[in-house]
């Protein structure tokens, strides 16, 4: 269940604010009290929703890609292209004769909309493309593509913003998900010069764009965060959480009070975040660092056997320590400290159900 750095509030709760969250310092919180036997009442939150598409009438990828990229979004880029290439046009006196911007035209939404941009494919020629507009025209389409008016200087994303939150709704419009949803960021390339631009030599684009998502289990983004350092965005609500805490929180708001259970690695698992899901009636479950506040004492020096594990309680938090190859720390309110059977080619192995 594992796969391998915020809201306290759901759309109908709004007078809700950081208060009601949790952190580190408050008295609240006393977790010197693990126990070596469940506490309270652990069973998984019961979800109260289903997995529902919200496509009405779409069949084919062209109809549901318009869903996503509906008719005010595309009307915008038209309006801002048109309007930003004007600009380039009336303030260009050193243009020769023969450029290619001499010869704009200004686009509109039906050009944009041709379902012949998408080829039949025959040995991957796209001689259609050429039957729709010239090379040119496409090359200072390219070049005249805008999507603002330049004006907020101040706003890192200003250049791509408008696109950004125009798409987050009907992320969340048009699909709602099953129980698991997943947490974990995503590395998206860029090679241009970007002061916040991220280098992660593990990733396959390894520079680019850094995106903090929220995902259900078959790879649909329902939320996303792009990362631009101390600037980044992120709920107000949850200012006194810690960092990675406030990703979470913000990413999974409009998704919290159903029973659902949030799934992330490492960097995101904490106690804090995880008693801040619980009061919102939410499971949560993830490898955590063995350096994190407030795990139990004896987990630090305990000596483990091959597939020896131990867990430790507290309210509807389970925290597990099992030696695979290499220690693994869990946090989990979802699952019981329980084994399943892994099925390999010639042998079987036994993991904790809650790496399964």
């Amino acid at each position: 269940m594992i796969f391998s750095s915020d809201s306290c509030s759901d759309n109908d709760d709004s007078s809700l604010t950081s208060s009601s969250c949790l952190s580190d310092t408050d008295d609240e919180i006393d977790l010197t009290n693990w126990t070596v036997t469940p506490m309270a009442n652990r069973d998984p939150f019961q979800f109260i929703t289903n997995r529902e598409i919200r496509v009405n009438g779409a069949q084919t990828p062209i109809e549901f890609w318009k869903h996503i990229f509906h008719g005010n979004l595309v009307q915008l880029i038209v309006f801002e292209t048109n309007r930003y290439a004007e600009g380039i046009c009336n303030s260009s006196n050193v243009l020769q004769q023969h450029s290619r911007i001499n010869k704009w035209e200004p686009t509109d939404v039906e050009k944009l909309q041709l379902e012949m941009y998408f080829t039949t494919d025959e040995l991957l020629a796209t001689p259609i493309f050429n039957k729709i507009m010239t090379a040119g025209r496409f090359q200072i389409l390219l070049k005249m593509l805008h999507f603002e008016t330049n004006q907020d200087v101040n706003n890192k994303l200003k250049k791509i913003s408008p696109v950004v939150e125009a798409l987050r709704p009907s992320f969340k419009r048009l699909y709602k998900p099953r129980r698991f949803l997943n947490v974990d960021e995503s590395l998206h390339l860029y090679k241009g010069r970007l002061s916040w631009k991220q280098y992660i030599p593990l990733k396959r684009a390894r520079f680019g764009f850094k995106f903090f998502m929220l995902c259900d289990v078959n790879g649909y983004i329902l939320n996303c965060i792009i990362y631009t350092g101390s600037d980044t965005n992120y709920s107000e609500k949850f200012s006194d959480l810690s960092l990675s805490s406030r990703i979470v929180m913000t990413l999974v708001e409009d998704y919290l009070d159903l029973g659902r259970c949030i799934v992330m690695d490492n960097y995101y698992s904490s106690l804090e975040l995880f008693l801040n899901l619980v009061k919102r009636k939410t499971d949560a479950v993830g490898t955590v660092r063995s350096n994190r506040k407030s795990l139990p004492p004896d987990f630090r020096n305990s000596r483990l056997q091959k597939n020896e594990r131990i867990a430790r309680y507290y309210k509807k938090l389970m925290a597990l320590k099992w030696l695979d190859k290499k220690y693994v720390h869990i946090l989990s309110t979802y699952h019981e400290n329980t084994t399943t059977i892994i099925q390999k080619r010639q042998t079987q192995d036994e993991k904790p159900i809650c790496m399964h």
